[in-house]
């Protein structure tokens, strides 16, 4: 297997409900060309948490322990943080913001609780034979941030989506 790197990741996002995905369905396939890309300098995909709790019991078993099981918790919701330059920043921020308000020169984005939007989020990485994807539907933003990094002065966005576990779909490989 060879290895993927940065070079070979897409971030790709489009208005939710614009993309459906069956079981079978290939995930990258699904997504149009009215998507926009992310340029991005970082990612980290955190499936959810499957967490449980530990039930113990009376007696002890062979091994010397106590008695016990697991108790399943449900699964947790999904979330991709993403690390973007300003590059393609008000395409996304207009994607993401549920408001904004246009002058003559300059347009105002803002998150409010009125309604927030919700886009499909595609996650690919393609190099040669070898396809990784994954795919958060209804993704909400939950904690934008804008940062300076160094004594260089980038200037830095942090978009950070949740899904919940039922909207997650991956991983997918190509086999």
């Amino acid at each position: 297997m060879a290895l993927l790197h940065a070079r070979d990741v897409e971030i790709k996002l489009q208005t939710a409900g614009s993309v459906t995905i069956a079981a079978d369905d290939v995930f990258n396939d699904q997504f149009g060309s009215s998507q926009t890309i992310i340029t991005a300098k970082s990612m980290e995909l955190d499936e959810g948490e499957q967490a449980f709790d530990q039930q113990n019991y009376l007696g002890e078993a062979t091994s010397g322990y106590q008695n016990q099981d697991k108790v399943q918790k449900p699964k947790g919701m999904a979330t991709l943080t993403i690390t973007a330059d300003m590059e393609d920043l008000s395409a996304i921020q207009e994607l993401l913001y549920d408001t904004s308000t246009s002058a003559t020169t300059h347009t105002t984005y803002q998150q409010g609780n009125a309604a927030p939007k919700e886009v499909d989020v595609l996650v690919d990485a393609t190099q040669t034979a070898h396809e990784f994807s994954a795919v958060l539907l209804n993704a909400q933003q939950t904690a934008p941030m804008t940062k300076v990094t160094g004594v260089d002065g980038n200037l830095e966005y942090e978009i950070k989506l949740n899904c919940l576990a039922k909207d997650f779909l991956g991983i997918q490989w190509k086999d």
